[in-house]
């Protein structure tokens, strides 16, 4: 026997708890779900942001090193030529040595 107030569903409390009727605790759980989402995404990117700029760090630091290996050679090329230089005229290096002492003398007198 059916009543005016029997709709022919059956009611289920715990189908209730699940999926809640309110709208505003639909939109809220469906927020609550979009944040974590968001936060995992921004998580994956801080993530892959660490990675490329360690990777930029290692590369930079390739670089440097080439660099300053190369201006050690420079450097050590230089200092080869001007002992040559020296070797070959020990008077005018002298004199050239002597003028820079002056010079160097002079302007720090000046300051």
């Amino acid at each position: 026997m059916t009543t005016s107030h029997d709709t022919g569903t059956t009611h289920d409390p715990t189908t209730t708890r699940a999926q809640p009727s309110n709208p505003v605790e639909t939109l809220r759980g469906q927020a609550q779900e979009a944040g974590q989402e968001v936060a995992h995404k921004v998580q994956q990117v801080g993530k892959e942001m660490v990675e490329k700029a360690q990777q930029l760090g290692e590369q930079g630091k390739e670089i440097v090193s080439e660099y300053y290996q190369q201006g050690r050679q420079q450097a050590a090329a230089w200092e080869d030529q001007l002992q040559q230089q020296i070797r070959e005229k020990p008077i005018q290096s002298l004199f050239i040595a002597g003028g820079i002492g002056l010079l160097l003398g002079l302007l720090c007198r000046r300051r």
